[in-house]
């Protein structure tokens, strides 16, 4: 998800809320650019490898001053009844599934983030075009439902 670049407020804040993703093979809503915050919100993502990431982009300095993600009010589904593989011996990759990627806020690759319409091929996933997380950042989670997730600890 893309901040608006026709708007300047976009730089310091920008939202994404009502969307949904089904059976993606990455991240289903993602976002990092550089901003002061984000906010995610009323998002449904349904089998899919990483439910959602809301993350904002920290630049040089700004890595020191306060910026912040907010996920909230969202579901993410682990299963769901169709097969992630039509034909289980012949088509089949499985993939460990998680709700969310930690909202770090994290160094793009491109300090003005990635273009609306990639021209090249990416050289790793889109939830994977980060690097360190940044020392002033927090992320905020409020009302999360997750549904349908293997467990994977005994906790």
């Amino acid at each position: 998800m893309y901040p608006d670049p026709s708007k300047p407020a976009h730089k310091n804040c920008f939202e994404i809320s009502k969307n949904s993703a089904y059976k993606c093979a990455d991240a289903g809503v993602y976002t990092n650019f550089p901003g002061k915050e984000v906010r995610m919100h009323d998002i449904v993502v349904l089998d899919s490898a990483v439910g959602a990431g809301a993350m904002i982009a920290a630049v040089g300095k700004a890595e020191y001053q306060s910026h912040a993600s907010y996920l909230t009010d969202s579901v993410f589904y682990g299963k769901t009844i169709s097969p992630d593989c039509p034909d289980e011996a012949k088509q089949c990759f499985k993939t460990t599934k998680s709700g969310i990627t930690t909202s770090i806020q994290g160094v793009p690759h491109n300090p003005d983030g990635l273009e609306i319409h990639p021209s090249k091929d990416m050289h790793c996933p889109l939830s994977e075009q980060v690097e360190n997380g940044s020392w002033a950042g927090k992320a905020f989670y409020k009302n999360l439902k997750f549904i349908d997730y293997d467990k994977v600890t005994t906790e």
